[in-house]
C-alpha cells in the first residue's frame, strides 16, 4: 500500500474487519501503527473504567450556592461537570474519533 488508510480503513482494521493490504501497512507504517495502538490503549482503558452499580442509589448531584448582586436570596445552582465518569467516557470517545479521522 502505497498510501496511508483512510480513516475508514484503519477503523476496520482497528474492529478487525480490515484487508490484508491495511494490516501490512500498519505492521510497517510507524504514523498509522502509533494511532492504532494509541486506539487500542484507549479501548483498554475505557473498558477498564468501572461500571455503576445499577441498584446502588446515585449519588446527590454537585451543587453550589449562588448569591445575586445586591444581597438577594441565595439560590443553590446545579453542577452541570458533576456527570463525572460518562464525562471521561465521552472525551475519551471524542479523542478516538479524532484520533481515527486524523
Amino acid at each position: 500500500m502505497a498510501r496511508h488508510p483512510e480513516s475508514q480503513e484503519l477503523a476496520a482494521f482497528f474492529d478487525g474487519e480490515g484487508e490484508r493490504a491495511t494490516a501490512e501497512h500498519v505492521a510497517s507504517c510507524e504514523r498509522c501503527g502509533a494511532k492504532v495502538a494509541e486506539l487500542r490503549r484507549l479501548r483498554a482503558h475505557i473498558r477498564s473504567a468501572p461500571l455503576p452499580d445499577p441498584l446502588e442509589a446515585p449519588p446527590p448531584p454537585l451543587t453550589t450556592t449562588v448569591s445575586r448582586p445586591g444581597g438577594g436570596a441565595a439560590r443553590p445552582r446545579s453542577n452541570p461537570l458533576g456527570a463525572g465518569p460518562l464525562l471521561v467516557v465521552v472525551v475519551l470517545l471524542v479523542i478516538v474519533l479524532l484520533l481515527v479521522l486524523l
